[in-house]
């Protein structure tokens, strides 16, 4: 009887447990993943997913489209490259030119059929007296001469300095004239003679300037003038702007003297008291009444003949001015 009861209980006992292994068992095959059966021809590599067929297509439009853009811009590049050197050919041209009618203008402006290319026009050379007269004549007014000078000793430093470079230059072109005029055996020289003549010395008028007015020239002058005035105590910086205001002056008064129709420096007005016209005259410094008396410093500047037509004003000082 007990025996039949023992095996009863270890009945019972295996069925339960053997139940809830079976529950168990059941439960984790649910959470757990299906695994495919092995298969030993599967490459265990990876292996990226290929591309479908719409995506390779719109690269390569995409990749065709940004060609035809490349190629268009290089196409551009080289159009406009073409343009530029056309450009550069036209400007070329044009400056050639314009060379051409300016050396056409001096034969179609009336006094100019005799002017060197490379000399200057009538204008140009009216300018460069001008710039002259204001600026080199005034810087060495200001700071040399109205510092130690009276008027009568401005006068003198300007005047004498015209007359031995305009002297300088009339010794340079004598002899040739002298010579030609007895050759042709003619008092003076005139016309187209004289128009062929200055033309000449026109076309090399540089090379000409430096043999008729030499530095040891200006270093002369510049000892003669300081002789008499011995401004700035003789020293070098003087010196200095005094050679450089005379090489200047006899530029200007030699390209006067070849000029055609010639430009004369009206020399014997300086120094005389005038009454001051705005018309005729310009103050260096200060402001001056109409026809307050004033003093010529610096020249008239007369076309052709010392009675011939004003060009360039006289300089003038009041009568009354004040020398620091």
């Amino acid at each position: 009887m007990q025996k039949s009861y023992l095996n009863y209980r270890c009945s019972i006992t295996y069925i339960v447990r053997y139940s809830n292994s079976n529950y168990m068992n059941n439960s984790i095959a649910r959470h757990r993943p299906t695994l495919n059966s092995y298969d030993e021809n599967i490459d265990t590599k990876y292996s990226p997913p290929e591309p479908k067929e719409e995506d390779g297509s719109k690269l390569r439009g995409e990749l065709q489209e940004t060609k035809d853009k490349l190629w268009t811009i290089s196409q551009k590049f080289t159009v406009l490259r073409k343009e530029r050197d056309t450009l550069k050919k036209e400007n070329k041209e044009l400056q050639e030119e314009i060379m051409l009618l300016q050396n056409s203008m001096r034969e179609m402006i009336p006094g100019f059929s005799n002017t060197s290319s490379i000399f200057p026009m009538y204008n140009e050379l009216q300018i460069a007296i001008t710039d002259f007269l204001k600026c080199n004549c005034e810087d060495i007014f200001f700071d040399v001469l109205s510092l130690e000078l009276t008027m009568e000793g401005v006068v003198y430093f300007f005047k004498e300095t015209i007359k031995i470079a305009q002297q300088a230059i009339n010794d340079y072109f004598e002899p040739t004239f002298s010579t030609i005029k007895k050759s042709i055996c003619c008092d003076s020289l005139e016309g187209p003679l004289l128009s062929v003549l200055k033309k000449s010395y026109q076309s090399s008028w540089k090379q000409v300037f430096v043999l008729c007015i030499t530095p040891t020239f200006c270093e002369l002058t510049s000892e003669r003038i300081q002789g008499k005035l011995q401004l700035g105590g003789g020293s070098s910086s003087t010196k200095r702007s005094i050679n450089d205001y005379i090489k200047k002056l006899s530029e200007i008064l030699f390209l006067c003297k070849i000029n055609e129709p010639e430009l004369v420096f009206e020399i014997e007005s300086m120094g005389m008291k005038v009454q001051f016209n705005a018309s005729r005259h310009e103050s260096m410094d200060g402001f001056v009444k109409h026809k307050e008396t004033a003093v010529v410093i610096l020249p008239t500047v007369r076309k052709g003949t010392i009675t011939g037509e004003a060009v360039i004003k006289a300089r003038v000082l009041p009568l009354n001015y004040e020398f620091s």
